[in-house]
């Protein structure tokens, strides 16, 4: 891979205060970015972000993101079923997933099956599956003939979900390969950034963005569009890391969330909400969650195990650990909400 050109980066891009170095030569241990690294956090008490600096110039970002995993088929997705599961996962899917998704969200279930909708109640008694249930749907209750937005869509494994759960959907994503992966599996999705889009105002129910404005030249600017393409009333819906999170205090440079040269910028929640007040939008919901996914591929980190597409397969005693450590942070947010590794930030317009 060729190396990227970068400028410094000495003010947080938040809310431009000077910060102090927080972690230095830090290197991308995922997708073998070669260079350095160094981060900052913010000196301002109402912000604590943290951000890369250097970091790479806006015109070869692109580099970053040569070997990324979002490369592949849709129909190899998470959230997807395209090629349709058996046994005990098909069942899993008709009765556990979409009962909780109905019971929670109002999505409907078909006549023969409404007995089956207090099946979700399942859910409730997996730790943290509730969670993970919810992000596949990023939160979005059932709109009638909704319109949904996903920025940064990748190769459309969330967009083809919602689109069985009856949304109209439309993707965005500048990652051409993630884009013709998603068209060729029948989905709306544009390539380029949002802005040059240029979408009609007043366009869309929802715009969801997961793992997306913490890779961003301009979180401010990318916010205000989205704003600008809701319905009054509409949802925006954000999943990003924690920049005050249990696992970046207890794994430092080996967090997952950091994510050097991708991660240009990593916001605490009170920052986060800050800026999207600031874009006229009202706060509904501002939280952390435990993101267990996050601690499994930081402690993959630490222990040099290999990763393939961003995931890890663990030795069983380090699997053990994680789920131990999953407890121990579950424990901590009763305590302390804000320190979850993902945060999860909902607005309307």
């Amino acid at each position: 891979m060729m190396t990227a050109q970068t400028r410094p980066q000495e003010s947080c891009p938040i809310c431009g205060q000077l910060g102090d170095v927080f972690l230095h030569d830090l290197k991308d241990k995922l997708f073998g970015v070669p260079g350095k690294w160094a981060s900052q956090r913010c000196r301002n008490g109402n912000c604590r972000s943290i951000w890369i600096n250097p970091v790479i110039i806006e015109a070869e970002l692109y580099k970053a993101y040569a070997n990324y995993y979002t490369h592949s088929d849709v129909s190899a997705g998470k959230y997807a079923s395209a090629a349709k599961p058996v046994g005990f996962r098909a069942l899993y899917d008709r009765f556990v997933k979409q009962s909780y998704w109905a019971l929670r969200y109002d999505y409907g279930v078909p006549d023969t099956l409404i007995w089956s909708k207090y099946l979700g109640l399942l859910v409730y008694l997996i730790p943290n599956k509730s969670f993970y249930m919810d992000t596949h749907i990023m939160f979005l209750p059932a709109v009638k003939n909704g319109r949904v937005l996903d920025v940064g869509c990748g190769n459309g494994e969330r967009l083809e979900l919602l689109k069985r759960l009856g949304w109209t959907v439309k993707g965005v994503d500048f990652d051409q390969n993630a884009v013709v992966a998603a068209m060729e599996n029948g989905l709306d999705v544009d390539c380029g950034d949002l802005k040059s889009m240029n979408y009609p105002p007043d366009s869309f129910d929802a715009v969801i963005m997961s793992h997306v404005i913490e890779h961003v030249t301009h979180p401010r600017e990318l916010l205000m569009e989205c704003a600008r393409l809701l319905k009054p009333g509409g949802r925006l819906v954000m999943l990003t890391p924690n920049a005050e999170s249990f696992g970046l205090d207890y794994y430092g440079r080996c967090w997952r969330g950091l994510e050097p040269p991708r991660h240009l910028q990593i916001f605490s929640q009170p920052a986060l909400e800050q800026i999207v007040k600031q874009v006229g939008l009202n706060i509904v919901t501002g939280k952390s969650m435990v993101g267990s996914h996050v601690l499994y591929a930081s402690h993959a980190i630490k222990t040099g195990t290999p990763m393939n597409k961003g995931a890890a397969k663990l030795r069983m005693h380090n699997v053990l650990f994680v789920k131990w450590l999953t407890i121990v942070e579950s424990l901590i947010l009763w305590v302390r909400p804000n320190r979850g590794e993902i945060l999860v930030v909902i607005a309307t317009k």
